[in-house]
């Protein structure tokens, strides 16, 4: 053979000649060796052929066919065209097999036949018929299983029908949106909470719903996401269609196809309760922090005066008092130090959560040095031993942030460590996003139980019988929160107590 048959070849030497036109021309019959390599090509394809009488009867399968179907050779000859074909496709197939009959070629067929077992096979193909004298002689059909084509399609259906259920049924606001800005779809719970029916938001545009405040970010991430570019988190205002304004946050994603950008895909919700409450607390905090800021100057103003005149009546008329007297007059001074204590802690606690942070790079053997030199006497009164490692790095952090970190650590240890503390020591340690900087002390352990030892005005039941505001390590906690990190509390196995502080390495120097 010199060339490769066409199909058309292959019905013409299956129907024994070409098929005869107006003119009546003479059959051209292939060469036996064609013929013979006709017939190996046709029982050798991968699609399903065969050959079918006016009667419905087979004249012709091949190996494809009778594989697919599960039948033998001998059982074809006890078969008719009705007997493959789905009961629920029988109707129609038999139309298509009069008017194929009738000279009617059909190039695009889709059909179901039925394997022996009864098992349903997808094909499509094309159909023809072979004529002598004017009259049908046999149909010609060349189908492929598309059986595992159509159940993927099935599947894809079934799976955008559950797609399509999950986002009309979802709370959150689920909108498409073209390229051009055109609203695509939007779910139930979008079009509820702004008010439009789903014939209103065809052709309406996104900036129809967008307040007029967010137009230009909004565009901007927009070509953002035409870009290629993912958007995790974006909030915005959208306008209702009776005027009001809903705050909502979400995600943008944008869908190609071919390399082009089809719809974008976003994810809202509706955070605009959220959003009062928010302002509510923020209002509430600031009249707390006033009212905070007015307590500390109202009451640090007579806390003092009350101690210097106490000081001064220890000192000038001391020696008059008997021995109760006298300790009258040191628990009255004892007080007022306490209170202008307190209101000093008060001070630093508002100041750790509201003062701006100054980021700079801290060489931490310079704090632990000044931290050294500031409690270096009662170190001495206590004989505390300060050790720290031979190598510190340098980290980045706000530097009176961190000192009094320390520092209130520090004053923990010393003020609360009882009589079995001997040594506090500074330790350091990093991960791949922190340092952590420990303050351990061999003193005694620190009680827990009641709860947060962290939070305000927060002391353990140990502590309770020394002075002291409950303040210090809240305003630890709240300065390390800064810093992008936290800080844990652990006690030894019998004694001691160990502070881990971890401090965030993404911080930028010469930042706030």
């Amino acid at each position: 053979m010199g060339k490769t048959p066409t199909y058309e070849e292959l019905q013409q030497w299956m129907w024994g000649h070409e098929q005869e036109d107006d003119q009546q021309r003479q059959p051209q019959l292939p060469s036996r060796t064609a013929a013979a390599g006709y017939r190996k090509l046709l029982d050798n394809a991968h699609d399903l052929i065969q050959s079918i009488g006016p009667d419905g009867s087979f004249r012709y399968v091949n190996h494809a066919w009778l594989a697919t179907l599960g039948y033998s050779r001998q059982e074809l000859n006890s078969l008719t065209l009705h007997d493959i074909i789905h009961p629920d496709h029988r109707e129609h197939c038999t139309e298509l097999f009069q008017r194929v009959l009738a000279g009617e070629p059909l190039p695009r067929l889709e059909t179901t036949f039925l394997t022996k077992h009864g098992d349903p096979v997808a094909v499509e193909g094309s159909v023809n018929c072979r004529f002598a004298r004017g009259k049908p002689v046999a149909t010609c059909g060349i189908f492929r299983n598309i059986t595992e084509r159509k159940q993927a399609e099935a599947a894809m259906r079934r799976n955008e029908e559950q797609c399509r259920e999950l986002l009309d049924n979802a709370y959150d606001l689920i909108h498409s949106v073209a390229p051009d800005g055109t609203l695509l779809y939007a779910n139930p719970a979008w079009r509820e909470t702004l008010g439009y029916s789903d014939e209103e938001i065809r052709g309406m545009s996104m900036l129809d719903i967008v307040d007029s405040s967010c137009h230009a970010r909004c565009a901007e991430f927009f070509q953002c996401l035409l870009r290629g570019e993912a958007i995790d988190r974006n909030e915005a205002t959208f306008v209702a269609k009776d005027g009001r304004r809903i705050e909502v946050e979400g995600r943008c994603r944008c869908k190609f196809e071919n390399g082009r950008p089809v719809a974008i895909l976003g994810i809202y919700r509706d955070i605009t309760e959220r959003k009062e409450s928010e302002r509510l607390l923020r209002e509430s905090a600031e009249k707390v922090q006033r009212f905070a800021y007015s307590i500390s100057h109202d009451l640090k103003s007579p806390a003092i005066a009350l101690q210097g005149v106490t000081r001064l009546l220890h000192r000038r008329y001391g020696d008059a008092f008997d021995e109760k007297g006298q300790r009258y007059c040191q628990q009255v001074l004892n007080s007022a130090i306490q209170i202008t204590e307190l209101v000093e802690k008060i001070n630093d606690f508002i100041a750790a959560k509201e003062m701006p942070m100054l980021v700079e790079e801290i060489p931490l053997a310079e704090l632990c040095r000044a931290i050294e030199e500031e409690f270096h006497e009662r170190f001495a009164a206590r004989h505390v031993e300060w050790l720290t490692p031979v190598e510190l790095p340098v980290i980045n952090g706000d530097r009176l942030a961190l000192m009094r970190v320390l520092r209130n650590l520090v004053d923990n240890a010393v003020k609360y460590g009882g009589d079995t503390l001997h040594t506090i020591e500074i330790g350091y340690r990093e991960t791949p996003t922190t340092h952590v900087i420990t303050v351990r002390n061999d003193g005694s352990k620190t009680d827990d139980a009641d709860g947060d030892l962290f939070g305000r005005f927060q002391r353990s039941k140990s502590s309770r019988t020394i002075a002291g505001t409950g303040l210090g390590l809240a305003i630890v906690k709240e300065l390390v929160a800064r810093h992008g990190g936290e800080v844990r509390h652990q006690n030894g196995a019998s004694k001691g107590t160990a502070f881990h502080v971890s401090i965030a390495k993404t911080l930028a120097a010469g930042g706030t």
